[in-house]
């Protein structure tokens, strides 16, 4: 676990570590040891709002400015998975 905080890692990645080694405690011995139970991860906020994302009409502009079908189809369906 210590790695996990002094290797960069960010919050969203320590938090799904911590989710999968306790569910792996939960599989494995039926209950959690007290030191895993205690293991909590805070997301912290990482200041962008829903302005500083990009428009349907900027995503629709990259669609269309694109020079081929693939480009089209990544652009497209990274924007529809959010």
């Amino acid at each position: 676990m210590e790695h996990l905080y002094n290797d960069g890692y960010e919050d969203w990645t320590r938090y799904t570590y911590v989710v999968m080694l306790k569910k792996y405690y939960r599989w494995k011995l039926k209950t959690l040891p007290e030191y895993i139970e205690k293991l909590n991860i805070k997301i912290r906020d990482n200041g962008k709002s829903p302005d500083d994302l990009l428009s349907f009409q900027e995503v629709k502009k990259q669609i269309e400015s694109s020079k081929n079908a693939r480009d089209r189809a990544l652009i497209s369906m990274l924007f529809d998975s959010g």
